[in-house]
């Protein structure tokens, strides 16, 4: 694994750590297409789901909880920061109704996305835009917020977590009562890089696999 946070690892550690007839939540933006590069094929029935509201982050979190009102095995759900502040009431719910889920809130501090979309680059300095030197105020939209003490108000569980523990953590609460909310913080910059450095790892990887199956 990784020393330091990586935002595809959620989804390496649930696909091997959950069980037959769980249901696997991806919130939009980053984690539904993190889910799509590094969840790995599995061999038990996982039931994988993703919604999308009016505006991409709506109701997530909302969504997944409502899940596991009639979910025979664990739910579990992988979300932004942006998506998870936006949708905080579905605690409040999930509290009256005694619901359970393992929440995995990847935080970088804004929309992670846009960091990898032409605007975030210098080169997408066009006079009337506000490119790039408002790039942050109309893209990166960072909040500073602490959720920790926001969640445990709310009836949660709140842990943030070092990369190295985030397995423990996940093992430890699927399966488990109430809600849990596994904080992973990541750097919306760094995390550019560091998926072009995994991916870079894969493909290399695949040409040795695939240069040594010729050979044979």
């Amino acid at each position: 694994g990784l020393a330091e946070p990586f935002e595809g690892s959620p989804f390496q550690i649930l696909a091997g750590l959950l069980p037959d007839g769980a249901v696997l939540w991806a919130g939009n933006s980053m984690p539904v297409r993190d889910l799509d590069g590094w969840f790995g094929s599995v061999d038990r029935s996982i039931t994988i789901r993703s919604n999308r509201g009016a505006n991409g982050i709506d109701g997530v979190v909302s969504t997944a909880l409502g899940s596991a009102a009639v979910a025979a095995g664990p739910v579990a759900l992988v979300v932004g920061d942006v998506s998870f502040l936006h949708d905080l009431n579905a605690l409040v719910a999930a509290r009256l109704h005694g619901l359970s889920a393992t929440i995995v809130l990847v935080n970088n501090d804004g929309g992670g996305i846009f960091s990898f979309l032409p605007q975030a680059q210098p080169a997408a300095a066009v006079p009337g835009t506000g490119l790039p030197e408002h790039y942050e105020e109309l893209f990166g939209t960072p909040h500073g917020i602490d959720v920790g003490p926001i969640v445990t108000a709310l009836g949660g569980e709140h842990r943030l977590l070092a990369p190295i523990d985030l397995r423990d953590a996940i093992a430890d609460s699927i399966g488990r009562s109430g809600v849990r909310v596994l904080e992973l913080r990541t750097d919306r910059a760094r995390n550019v890089e560091l998926h072009r450095e995994v991916a870079g790892v894969v493909a290399r990887a695949l040409a040795r696999a695939r240069a040594e199956a010729g050979a044979a």
